[in-house]
């Protein structure tokens, strides 16, 4: 592969349809995952239709093309273990909400995380094993091309997880106990 596949898990249904109608699944599940976060935070508040009429344009631009970042949204405005797990599934930055669990110590909700991630996994190995390795092999920018990364994994992956665990115990530490 030279650009890795998306998680097998999430498109694998779809990949089994005409082009079409998996179009038209995707965008339904789209509206339907916005109405779900709408929902989720709250229709009858003012600050949800102003937040909405601030970012209209990016909201409209991504239900357009078909980004999966609506569907992420909805998941991380659902909060559920299972539903941030299946979130950076989709795409990886959802994994720090767990940070949340790290710092209000709520250990149980963080391990069912953890599970939902393994079993998501290991599920996407059992259903396309050479992508699912291909995927986990993808984290460097050269499938992008030439990129200025000024992020602290672009400088180096060791850096990150550094500052990964430093962020862990300073949201610890400002959670209190």
């Amino acid at each position: 592969y030279r650009y890795p596949p998306l998680p097998a898990l999430a498109f694998r249904p779809l990949a089994l349809l005409p082009f079409g109608v998996a179009a038209g699944v995707w965008e339904v599940a789209l509206i339907g995952s916005f109405v779900v976060a709408l929902r989720r935070v709250g229709l009858g508040r003012p600050a949800t239709w102003l937040a909405l009429g601030m970012l209209a344009m990016p909201v409209a631009w991504s239900l357009t093309i078909g980004q999966a970042q609506v569907l992420v949204t909805a998941l991380l405005a659902l909060g559920a273990p299972w539903a941030v797990a299946l979130a950076a599934n989709l795409k990886l930055l959802p994994v720090l909400a767990a940070v949340y669990w790290v710092g209000r110590h709520d250990w149980r909700s963080l391990g069912r995380f953890v599970a939902w991630i393994l079993a998501l996994g290991l599920l996407q190995l059992v259903l396309e094993p050479r992508g699912t390795i291909a995927f986990l092999s993808f984290p460097s920018l050269g499938q992008v091309g030439e990129v200025s990364n000024l992020s602290p994994y672009g400088i180096s992956p060791l850096l990150w997880l550094v500052l990964l665990g430093a962020g862990t115990l300073l949201a610890l530490r400002l959670a209190g106990t």
